[in-house]
């Protein structure tokens, strides 16, 4: 915990003011010597304290010649402090006395939001635990505010998921104003390495289009035209991609599309940020962003028409729409009725109407609109109506679910289809946009909870974050294969670290850690992790991973291992550098060509040959994977050992003990919104990782979302 003192009152016999500097720096560099961190009290909370008092006074300094605080001293601050925390208020929990003594935050996210209503209540300047901040903030409220997020983006997120579960998330947010709101999405998103969105949002139109083609390419289809005349087809509802994780009822549309885009996209980075860093996320939020530009394009002509004239020339009237006859039968069945086209864009003229990012011009008293009119024209139907149809249908006329944050996404849906598609699709394209969500399975009881600390046996695991953020898994392996794989960094950091360890160590399937590690994933605790895993035909490993220093790779000892189809490139150093799956058996100029992509130098028919004592052993512990899965981690995990053996020290013949030497460390983790605190004993630390610096604090990670922070003391 870093300790922060604002004003230290002193008393000094002499009254030169060259004494009275002397005695202030040397107090100031007694105080940091002192350790202020209370026995058993979050590192990432913070403590405001209004008054502390001298617990020994004129005890500070051992003698005249110290260096250093007296141990008393700190050991008397340190129970000081921990008694002023167990009696802190809570802001966060309901009203706070004036006269509190101290005020708690559990970290930073729910530090600001509270900072956030009480400035926008107006009540901030008169609450003492707030002055020391607002003395580096604009004096305007909503200043105050925009300043300190753009500060602090990275606790964005866990800031408005606070205000969500209070109810005050949209009022904060609706006080910004469009260029406020997106200045802070804009922070956030460089916080959370996810600028791509900002140049969707700048530029919908390029943005979609390409999305659109490299997603087709990517899958193998070649169908981009009809993509590409889908992102841009204006008749459609394209719904907000963070619909799939956040109801409509926590971001209504009348927010407009920044303020929105703020809010919807900070709550799924909280409770999905798998989804956001996914291509599909970002086409679809590409194909909204263009929808609702072209939307409020025609509004805005619409109210601009001319008072004399046509006014039916304001809004072209609608064509009849013709609905499939099963489609009617099934809705009548359900007792439901058809909206018409005519209801949907009055109302979605009212929710542009209400946003402010909109300029609305005057309106001349006898202008009105003329809206279009929808003829239903029954079809003949070609098949019966199934129930799985009506099911699907029933979905979008039911009552809409109460305003929460799903937690699993397992029991998240895909996009809801509003029944004016229907006009304007076939039944085929409605069902394949309509998902029946799974069932979800009842949480499992655990021991691990956000915002509380428990006792692992693996805190070594989080080692292995210093070594995801060296080789940027698994961005750089979806970077090389042109896919999204469907694995968080949690998921991998977990398949990783049950893979080290040997089956003599199955004993540890049941440590808390794992369930941590699934609350940290927004997974229920005792879930499989790579549920969403999108295997690829072929895998390689980044040039960077393996370059020499002038950038090339010997074909010395390279061994290529072809098993039908196929084709596998190892590095002589005993891991993989390329697997691949061909259609049929590749010929030898296309293992050339994959061969020459890491190196320009040509390739003898002698380095055709097996490679020998090669192991891509892949048993996770406590889990059962499946077959795509195994063979993604088989081809990862050769590199993996190796770089830690070496990192390590540990010979070739002992690597089965490397999980042993890295992962098993006996440690005491906290956990909150914002940040991961492990804390161990420095008696116990391992001479080989303080030497690899694996043991170096990871700080703010963007792909974890949260500040990785390793604490070392003695006794904890």
């Amino acid at each position: 915990m870093a300790a922060a003192v604002t004003t230290i009152p002193l008393r000094s016999r002499r009254r030169d003011p060259d004494s009275r500097l002397s005695v202030g720096l040397r107090v100031s560099h007694l105080l940091n010597t002192v350790d202020f961190h209370p026995p058993g009290f979050s590192p990432s909370a913070t403590l405001i304290i209004r008054r502390f008092r001298d617990p020994m006074p004129r005890q500070l300094q051992p003698d005249a010649w110290a260096v250093q605080s007296a141990l008393a001293w700190e050991r008397a601050a340190q129970s000081e402090l921990s008694d002023l925390s167990r009696r802190a208020a809570r802001p966060a929990s309901g009203f706070v006395p004036l006269n509190s003594d101290a005020v708690l935050f559990v970290d930073q996210g729910e530090l600001l939001a509270c900072l956030a209503n009480d400035l926008l209540r107006g009540s901030a300047s008169s609450l003492w635990w707030w002055r020391a901040i607002l003395r580096s903030l604009p004096s305007s409220a909503l200043e105050a505010i925009v300043t300190a997020w753009q500060r602090d983006a990275r606790y964005v997120p866990s800031t408005l998921a606070q205000l969500v579960s209070r109810g005050e998330a949209v009022s904060v947010v609706s006080a910004f104003s469009p260029a406020q709101a997106w200045a802070v999405f804009r922070e956030v998103a460089r916080s959370f390495e996810i600028v791509n969105l900002c140049s969707i949002f700048e530029h919908p139109r390029e943005a979609s289009f390409h999305l659109s083609v490299s997603d087709e390419l990517d899958s193998g289809r070649h169908e981009v035209g009809a993509i590409h005349e889908f992102s841009r087809d204006t008749s459609q509802l394209v719904l907000p991609p963070w619909r799939e994780v956040v109801s409509e009822s926590l971001v209504p549309p009348g927010l407009g599309p920044e303020r929105s885009t703020l809010l919807g996209i900070a709550l799924c980075l909280q409770e999905a940020p798998r989804i956001v860093r996914g291509r599909h996320f970002a086409q679809a939020f590409a194909r909204w962003r263009q929808s609702t530009r072209q939307k409020s394009q025609t509004v805005r002509k619409a109210i601009e028409a001319p008072a004399t004239g046509s006014r039916e020339a304001a809004v072209p009237v609608a064509k009849t729409l013709q609905i499939p006859a099963p489609l009617q039968q099934a809705v009548a069945h359900e007792g439901q009725k058809i909206q018409t086209v005519s209801e949907n864009v009055s109302r979605d003229i009212n929710l542009f109407l209400e946003s402010e990012s909109l300029q609305r011009p005057a309106i001349h008293a006898n202008t009105a609109l003329i809206l279009p009119t929808t003829e239903i024209v029954p079809l003949q139907p070609s098949e019966p109506v199934t129930a799985s149809l009506r099911r699907e249908l029933a979905l979008e006329s039911a009552e809409p679910p109460p305003p929460r944050v799903l937690k699993d996404e397992a029991s998240s849906t895909a996009f809801s289809m509003d029944l004016r598609l229907a006009a304007h699709a076939t039944k085929e394209e409605v069902l394949r946009q309509v998902a029946i969500p799974a069932e979800s399975s009842p949480p499992s009881k655990s021991e691990v909870q956000i915002g509380e600390s428990f006792h692992t046996e693996l805190g070594g695991v989080l080692f292995l974050i210093n070594v995801l953020k060296t080789l940027d898994l698994p961005r750089s392996i979806e970077e090389e294969c042109h896919r999204d794989l469907g694995l968080g960094s949690w998921e991998l950091l977990e398949l990783l670290s049950r893979c080290l360890l040997s089956p003599s160590e199955s004993h540890l399937a049941s440590d808390p850690l794992w369930d941590a590690l699934a609350l940290l994933d927004s997974r229920t605790p005792g879930t499989m992790p790579g549920r969403h895993f999108a295997p690829s035909t072929f895998y390689r490993i980044p040039k960077a991973w393996i370059s020499s220093a002038s950038g090339r790779i010997s074909l010395s000892g390279l061994q290529i291992r072809l098993r039908s189809s196929h084709l596998e490139l190892w590095h002589p150093d005993g891991f993989l550098i390329l697997s691949r799956q061909f259609a049929t058996r590749p010929s030898r100029e296309a293992i050339r060509k994959e061969i020459e992509y890491f190196s320009e130098d040509s390739v003898a028919d002698s380095l055709f040959r097996k490679p020998r004592g090669a192991s891509t052993a892949c048993h996770p512990i406590g889990i059962l994977l499946g077959k795509p899965l195994r063979q993604f981690l088989a081809f990862l995990l050769p590199y993996i050992r190796i770089r830690l053996r070496q990192s390590l020290g540990i010979p070739s013949e002992r690597t089965s003990t490397l999980g042993k030497t890295l992962l098993l460390q006996p440690a005491k983790l906290w956990l909150t919104k914002t940040h991961v605190d492990l804390m161990l004993d420095l008696n116990r630390a391992n001479g080989r990782i303080r030497l690899s610096g694996l043991d170096a604090d990871p700080g703010w990670v963007p792909s974890l979302g949260r500040v990785i922070t390793f604490h070392f003391g003695k006794g904890m």
